[in-house]
């Protein structure tokens, strides 16, 4: 088999390196002529690092060159090693060569080898003298001379024996146990040539040989052999320039002469192609040059090199140029010749057609000249420590493995197979006719074979990836053969000597059995496929590393596609071979039962093989599809999502994107396939063979389990698993299509794998198709029972599983419609008390939500069996629909059918949000505000909003959170208001930290026994009227409007305030008629509202004294608040000022609101008086006709003495009768009235007051009031008296 272009040894090898002194020596051949030459040169290394060189010379000595040790400085020495005579030596040594001549070349080396032995190393040449002499390197002496014509069976021929040009050759083999070595010689004769294999040995002081046995060869010159432990290799070149290996195996234990088998060898690539009709000359040519493993890279990149010269191109390419850009390379070359090449500018078609020909066969002839020049052997290595045989050529390295039996009988020239070649296959019947019948058979299918040309090879390989039936294809061709072979007398000689042979064919039945059990590889399917459980851990680990070098897994890429090939060839002939029986019976003396059973078993069987074989084939040669990372990455979450990534290595995604122009195979064997194969051989004793078989015993171990695992009737899916993880999905799906027509095994898994290839190609329906096309019955296959294994320990249906996994993938890529499809498909099949059923409703559920099919997914929440889960989708369901807007749908579904009903837990629902999601969002309030209403609760509702109202004020700041908190108190009063009276209550929400968590919090106690105990705290609850939520929004409103008066932020935010706090803000803001609202709703004394306004009577009545009217700047801002307030129209002769405003404003709420005790009209007189500001003239009378006795305590308590005076002189002239109708006097001092009184001790206070001024006009004023006193005294005294007598008259 070819191998891959290896890197040299010497890549990194410079002539600085190679001349460095501690890497070479220059020494001179002393008493050495430089007529004379080196013949042939052999090395090894010491124990201690010495490096011994041994080189033939043409005048008959052995040069031995000793260096010292690598990086240690010594002294390099030289010895010449021959054995002569002493004179012979002086001789030598005194007179030159020119003048002595040249010496007798009869006893010169033609070839060396060293090997230690003990202490010393030994050189053994083989001379043209036929001897073997045995140098040692300690004493520089001959210790052995033999005659290889000693063991030449003919002895009387010795003397006519002439030796070749190329000499004999000696080479050596070590024993694997390291104590004993052999050496081989090839006698090289001009009529014969023969491998002698001798063992050296030590017998009684000195050195022997003793024959072991011989190989005789043919009259081909030999290029190289390698010599092992049980086997001879041999490379020859015929006369024809050809060249072959060959092999014999040895038995050092046993002598005789050996017999030579020749290696079967790699064929020949033609020279010429036949392009098919169908196809393009570009087409074909391109496929041919780049197949896998045809040309290697380097031979086509030399041919295109040339021919871009050919056209005036110094454009060349190096090794490193990747595949696709290699070919479009030859693409643009072959074109810019054949336009170079046209004579004219416009061609037809037949001339293009035949340029294009031309071209292509002279680039296709430079790549075969390039690759037999490449490939050219120059050397054969047999590894002695496994067998691994290898012959080494220019630039590649090939390697032979062992053929199994189809392989032996298929490519083995006719007549030349042995029937003791197929005693190794126990699966063949014992009986030895039956083997000669199986040679015979497959001699047959040769002649077949020759009959085939290439154009219909290729032609029968194309139906066959186009899925067409082989049997009609074989039909075709057999039709096409008869009547070609009508005219063709060569082609019909070999149908015609094929039918002679099958005469020779004792049992035509059991032959073709034991063919069709030779290719068939489920035979062992089962023994090969075993578990690796109990394999020792040292094994495992030896196994691991079996093949798993880029070499290694090229090596067994590249021999299943060998094998395959052959495979398929052969089952290609023996069904056109069953096909020519059938159609020619006539000439074919055969049993009817035998043409009955051909008819009716084996072409069906051969149909199978070549289907099978073909898809091998194709898998072994298609290369990898290019992966990006998006693939990737859409791959893993599909695995993830299946459950499947567990099954794919973590590391496996790593190398995918750098698997760009590689096989398949190569990539497959190099990850899952290659692990699958050590499982499959652990169990196996493959590694207990002897060390020197290895390669021989292992290799075909190892590829029966590659093709086992590839093997379409193989129960695992390895190999489809493995394309998908690997994002390989064209290839996937063409493995598929090639094996879904005739292999039964694996169809739901392969159909499963489609329709995840599908999936990943965007094609959704067709991947839905797929998934549910898997029956009914899942545990039935190993790959879908393990993808249904569930993760708990529940007992679920298998079947319910499985559309779980398609559902969760087609929901992680969103395709609802398509999952709501599956999940009604699952629903369909599924038992009403499955558990799983609850989950299918969900998804249903979920996607037609998903959708938007609010319809479906209420019907669907509503079927669901699950209380819990039936909860779950409805908190979604309103969620998705609030989210969406969709309110008017949210809130007309009832919400209940026969068995379910969901109002009260849509309302816990939706208070649960509405509670704990953030106002500013999303507003859950209004939309359970809109619920109720709906349904006619109206209690709900106006609860609902109330409490809405209370978060909006605590929680939102600002002028939209109080206008909100303001139109839900509104809300919650038109709500309650159409609820009966007896029931328009409401109670009141709990704050966010209730009391049962503050409970919580409370650490255990214990009592006097000791028992733990908590304590316990009933909460209180707060029943709300109407008018406890009237007085909230009262509140509110009035926070409102001093925001409109007065926007300030410390209106805006902060707890709600009170009734006293609103009063206060209010009449400071100048919201006087607001502010006596409030507190006739709270009942709360109007005092600081007269207060508040006396204040701005008095600030706005000096600021009108002190400046002009038109440019006050206060009196503006008096308008501004006036116009909140109910203003009193005024009179025509009136004026209209601000300041005229505010008096008016205050006389008529002190009229409107004065309760008769002047308390009102007290708190306005200090405020005045406090001020320093005199009471208006109406203000005064209001006062003296409500209470004039408090004015002149007032009057004294901010010693206003003389307003004082007067107040008395006219409340006592008012008491005497004169103006009591200014004052609060409801009669006067006369007899027969009611009683009367004067505030004697203000009066007294006031005479004092004035009398200690001591000046005018106080002390005048004193005595006018002493003046009234007295006489009012006299008349009281004379009423009196009068009252007294007319009460005395009367009794």
């Amino acid at each position: 088999m070819p191998g891959s272009s290896l890197p040299s040894i010497f890549t990194d090898v410079s002539v600085f390196k190679v001349t460095a002194p501690g890497n070479s020596h220059n020494f001179n051949i002393i008493g050495i002529s430089t007529t004379h030459q080196i013949l042939a040169a052999s090395s090894c290394l010491t124990k201690d690092g010495e490096a011994i060189f041994a080189l033939s010379t043409s005048h008959g000595s052995v040069l031995l060159v000793k260096l010292p040790p690598h990086g240690i400085q010594g002294i390099p020495t030289q010895h010449e090693l021959k054995q002569s005579s002493m004179m012979q030596r002086l001789f030598s040594g005194f007179v030159p060569s020119v003048i002595r001549g040249g010496s007798d070349a009869a006893d010169c080396a033609s070839s060396l080898v060293l090997h230690a032995v003990g202490q010393d190393i030994f050189v053994f040449a083989v001379s043209r003298d036929h001897k073997i002499r045995m140098w040692s390197c300690k004493d520089y002496d001959c210790v052995m001379a033999a005659d290889m014509l000693e063991f030449m069976p003919y002895n009387e021929r010795r003397a006519t024996l002439t030796i070749r040009d190329e000499g004999h050759i000696i080479k050596k083999c070590v024993s694997s146990s390291r104590q004993t070595f052999y050496i081989g010689v090839f006698l090289s004769f001009s009529t014969d040539c023969q491998f002698s294999i001798l063992e050296p040995v030590y017998v009684d002081g000195r050195y022997q040989l003793n024959h072991i046995t011989d190989v005789f060869g043919p009259e081909d010159d030999l290029i190289d052999f390698c010599l092992t432990d049980d086997s001879l290799w041999m490379l020859w070149s015929s006369s024809h320039g050809d060249v072959y290996a060959s092999h014999a195996s040895v038995e050092y234990k046993k002598t005789g002469i050996r017999t030579m088998n020749t290696v079967i060898r790699e064929p020949r690539q033609p020279g010429e192609l036949s392009v098919p009709g169908h196809l393009e000359p570009r087409e074909y040519y391109l496929e041919q040059i780049f197949y896998p493993g045809r040309f290697n890279t380097l031979a086509i990149i030399r041919a295109l090199n040339i021919f871009k010269h050919s056209v005036d191109n110094i454009q060349v390419l190096n090794s490193m140029v990747p595949l696709e850009a290699l070919k479009t390379e030859v693409l643009a070359a072959i074109e810019q010749e054949i336009q170079d090449t046209a004579s004219d500018y416009s061609v037809s078609d037949d001339e293009y057609q035949n340029l294009q020909l031309q071209q292509w066969a002279k680039f296709y002839s430079c790549c075969v000249q390039y690759h037999e020049r490449s490939t050219k052997p120059l050397g054969v290595f047999v590894d002695g420590e496994n067998g691994l045989v290898s012959v080494v050529k220019k630039d590649t390295t090939s390697f032979y493995r062992p053929c199994g039996s189809v392989e032996y009988l298929s490519l083995t020239d006719p007549g030349q197979c042995s029937v003791e070649a197929l005693h190794k296959e126990v699966i063949l019947h014992e009986d030895e006719s039956t083997f000669q019948d199986v040679i015979e058979l497959c001699d047959c299918l040769k002649l077949i074979d020759g009959c085939l040309t290439d154009e219909i090879v290729y032609s029968f390989e194309q139906d066959l990836y186009h899925a067409q039936d082989p049997i009609t294809v074989a039909k075709s061709i057999v039709a096409l053969l008869i009547n070609i072979n009508d005219y063709n007398y060569a082609e019909r000689q070999k149908i015609d000597e094929a039918f002679i042979r099958l005469q020779h064919v004792q049992h035509l039945d059991r032959a073709i059995e034991a063919v069709m059990m030779l290719l068939d590889l489920t035979n062992n399917e089962q023994e090969a496929m075993t578990d690796d459980t109990g394999v020792d851990a040292s094994h495992q680990l030896c196994l691991s590393r079996l093949f798993s070098s880029d070499m290694g897994v090229h090596v067994l890429s590249t021999a299943i596609h060998q094998v395959a090939q052959c495979h398929l060839d052969v089952s290609r002939d023996l069904l056109l071979l069953l096909t020519l029986i059938i159609h020619m019976t006539d000439q074919v003396a055969l049993d009817q039962a035998v043409l009955v059973k051909i008819q009716s078993e084996f072409i069906s069987k051969a149909c199978v093989l070549v289907r099978v074989y073909y898809m091998m084939k194709w898998l072994a040669e298609v290369m990898t599809m290019p992966t990006t990372a998006n693939q990737v990455d859409t791959n893993i979450q599909m695995l993830e999502s299946l459950g499947l990534l567990e099954r794919v290595k973590p590391d496996s995604y790593q190398n995918i994107t750098d698997s760009k122009d590689s096989r398949l195979m190569e990539l497959f064997i190099s990850m899952t396939g290659g692990q699958k194969m050590k499982e499959v051989l652990c169990n196996s004793n493959l590694l207990d063979e002897n060390s020197c078989q290895f390669w021989t015993r292992s290799l075909p171990s190892v590829l029966r389990a590659m093709l086992q695992i590839i093997w379409p009737y193989n129960s695992c899916v390895t190999l489809p698993m493995f394309l998908l993880s690997q994002c390989q999905y064209t290839i996937l799906q063409q493995y598929v299509h090639l094996t879904e027509d005739w292999c039964d095994v694996n169809n739901y898994p392969k159909s499963f794998l489609l329709g995840l290839v599908y999936f990943s190609s965007g094609e959704i329906e067709k991947a839905v198709d797929c998934f549910l096309k898997v029956p009914l019955d899942v545990t039935s296959e190993d790959f879908l029972c393990q993808l249904v294994v569930a993760d708990d320990s529940q007992d679920y249906d298998p079947r319910m599983v499985y559309y779980l996994k398609i559902l969760n993938l087609l929901e992680q890529f969103h395709h609802p419609h398509l999952a709501v499809s599956v999940a009604k498909n699952a629903i369909s099949i599924s038992n009403e008390d499955d558990d799983i059923l609850a989950t299918l409703w969900s998804k249903v559920f979920k996607n037609e939500l998903e959708l938007g099919h609010n319809e479906d997914a209420y019907t669907a929440m509503l079927s669901n069996p699950d209380k819990d889960r039936r909860r779950d989708c409805l908190r979604q369901f309103l969620v998705v629909l609030c989210e969406r807007s969709e309110l008017q749908t949210l809130v007309s579904l009832p919400y209940r059918d026969r068995h379910v009903v969901l109002e009260d837990e849509v309302v816990s629902i939706l208070e649960s949000r509405a509670r704990s999601i953030d106002l500013t969002k999303h507003s859950y309030y209004d939309l359970l505000y809109s619920f109720h209403v709906f349904r006619q609760n109206y209690r709900k509702a106006g609860s609902i909003m109330y409490e809405y109202g209370v978060r909006q004020g605590r929680e939102i700041s600002g002028l939209k959170g109080l206008q909100k908190q303001a139109k839900c108190y509104l809300a919650a009063l038109n709500a309650l208001r159409l609820v009966s009276p007896e029931y328009a209550w409401i109670v009141k929400p709990l704050p966010p930290s209730t009391d049962v968590d503050q409970m919580d919090r409370i650490a255990s106690k214990r009592d006097l026994d000791g028992k733990e105990f908590k304590f316990s705290k009933k909460c209180q609850v707060d029943v709300l009227e109407l008018e406890d939520i009237f007085k909230e929004y009262i509140l509110v409103h009035a926070r409102l409007q001093l925001l409109q008066t007065c926007p300030e932020p410390g209106y805006m935010s902060g707890p709600t305030l009170n009734a006293p706090e609103s009063v206060a803000l209010l009449v400071d803001s100048g919201l006087f008629d607001s502010a006596v609202n409030i507190c006739k709703i709270f009942k709360l004394s109007l005092a600081p509202v007269f207060e508040g306004l006396a204040l701005r009577c008095v600030t706005l009545a000096e600021n009108n004294t002190t400046r002009t009217q038109g440019d006050n700047q206060y009196m503006a801002d008096a308008w501004r608040w006036l116009q909140h307030n109910e203003l009193v129209p005024a009179n025509a002769v009136q004026d209209n000022s601000a300041t005229d405003h505010v008096w008016r404003l205050l006389q008529n709420l002190l009229c409107k609101y004065e309760d008769g005790t002047g308390v009102y009209h007290k708190c306005v007189a200090v405020k005045f008086f406090t001020h320093g500001f005199p009471l208006p003239t109406w203000l005064e009378e209001s006062y003296k006709k409500l209470d004039a006795a408090a004015l002149l305590r007032l009057y004294l308590d901010y010693n206003m003495l003389e307003e004082a005076a007067y107040l008395t002189m006219e409340y006592i002239d008012a008491v005497r009768g004169k103006g009591k109708e200014f004052f609060s006097v409801k009669t006067s001092l006369h007899v027969g009235g009611s009683p009367v009184w004067l505030p004697y001790t203000s009066i007294d206070q006031l005479i004092i007051s004035l009398d200690e001024e001591r000046r005018q006009p106080f002390t005048e004023l004193s005595e006018q009031i002493q003046d009234k006193l007295d006489v009012y005294f006299n008349e009281l005294k004379q009423v009196s008296d009068d009252t007294l007598r007319a009460g005395g008259m009367q009794q």
